[in-house]
């Protein structure tokens, strides 16, 4: 895979601070660039996003497909936090460092902010839910809660990190939550109700497995710019991911760009001085629904026949149980093109999608100069 990286510096100092973002809709590479400029850097933040999503690393220890950790955890001089804007689920978070520690990698310097809020199990079983209810019309979520815990967290129902320590307001919001769940959950989507008590108990498990690592990380990163120490923040999936710059509705519910790295890890925006953007040369994308391609506008370069001609030849393809390959679809665009460029009759040739000799290639599907 190819990638390009930009550079846009703001101040033309030292950067202390860096924002690695996508450019794309995730799935860029952005972990191995993390991963490389973290030996560089002292701290490295995940800002947004949840473990609905990850960074593939490939280092001395092995292979390792990270979720929530930031890339930075391999290396021994650094510390790995998570932000108050991560959608936080904490047994995914265990799970990842006791991963990587059992493959004998050092047990890495990891703090949670005290403002994170996390994802809970009926968060995943409402994705679920909503998944099944739409049907034919579903977004194609991972299931991982992402959209329910932004809904819960912005209508002010969710569970912050702090709260965790409260013992009288927990006790209080698990009963007032869980009556507001249950009318969904009777009425709409006719499942089984949350009970109160079985909600509080999930609670204080999560308070055990993350009190060791809770802090106020926004006075740590005050005072790490202030030491000069050089920060790294971690973006998740990519731009066209954004939901107010993306393909909306097929987006992620929280801001991939690198302008929500100062909110999401607690930092002043214009101390982040240099951005850089990870793009690679093809599109891809996780989830489902409608996802724009670049032959929209081959089509209305060429026209309607090569959309006609490339469906020939993919029926063809699977018909005879071929795989397909994009870069013999490429090839049969390259032919048609050719062809249209030389007049109506073309050049004797193969096509590459359906590897039999094509003469006349432009003529057949109605290409006129």
């Amino acid at each position: 895979m190819h990638k390009v990286i930009y550079y846009v510096n703001n101040t033309g100092g030292i950067d202390m601070v860096k924002a690695v973002v996508g450019a794309n809709w995730g799935d860029e590479g952005k972990g191995k660039i993390t991963d490389m400029l973290a030996q560089e850097a002292d701290i490295i933040v995940r800002f947004q996003g949840g473990a609905n999503a990850g960074h593939t690393i490939i280092n001395n220890y092995g292979k390792f497909a990270l979720h929530t950790l930031p890339s930075g955890v391999f290396y021994g001089h650094t510390t790995s936090i998570i932000g108050n804007g991560v959608a936080l689920d904490i047994p995914v978070l265990m799970k990842e460092i006791n991963s990587i520690v059992e493959r004998d990698v050092p047990m890495p310097k990891i703090l949670v902010s005290d403002r994170a809020q996390m994802v809970m199990s009926y968060h995943k079983n409402f994705d679920a839910y909503e998944e099944e209810r739409l049907g034919g019309k579903s977004f194609g979520s991972t299931k991982s809660g992402i959209a329910p815990f932004y809904s819960d967290k912005y209508a002010k129902i969710g569970f912050q990190v702090s709260e965790l320590f409260d013992d009288d307001l927990l006790k209080e919001k698990v009963v007032r939550v869980a009556e507001q769940k249950n009318v969904l959950l009777e009425h709409l989507y006719h499942k089984p109700l949350i009970n109160p008590d079985d909600l509080y108990k999930e609670l204080q498990e999560y308070k055990e497995m993350i009190a060791p690592y809770v802090c106020d990380t926004s006075l740590f990163l005050h005072n790490a710019i202030k030491e000069g120490k050089n920060i790294l923040l971690e973006g998740q999936l990519g731009s066209l991911k954004d939901p107010d710059h993306g393909i909306y509705p097929m987006v992620t519910s929280s801001s991939t760009l690198a302008g929500y790295g100062a909110i999401g890890a607690g930092i002043p925006p214009y101390e982040i001085q240099k951005i850089v953007t990870v793009c690679k040369a093809y599109s891809s994308a996780v989830g489902a629904g409608a996802f724009v391609s670049g032959l929209v506008a081959v089509f209305r370069m060429i026209g309607a026949g090569f959309q006609n001609h490339l469906l020939q030849c993919l029926t063809a393809v699977f018909r005879r149980g071929q795989s397909f390959s994009a870069k013999a679809a490429a090839g049969c665009l390259l032919m048609l093109h050719r062809g249209r460029n030389l007049g109506r009759h073309g050049e004797k040739g193969q096509c590459p999608l359906v590897h039999h000799p094509v003469e006349n290639h432009a003529q057949r599907v109605n290409v006129h100069r």
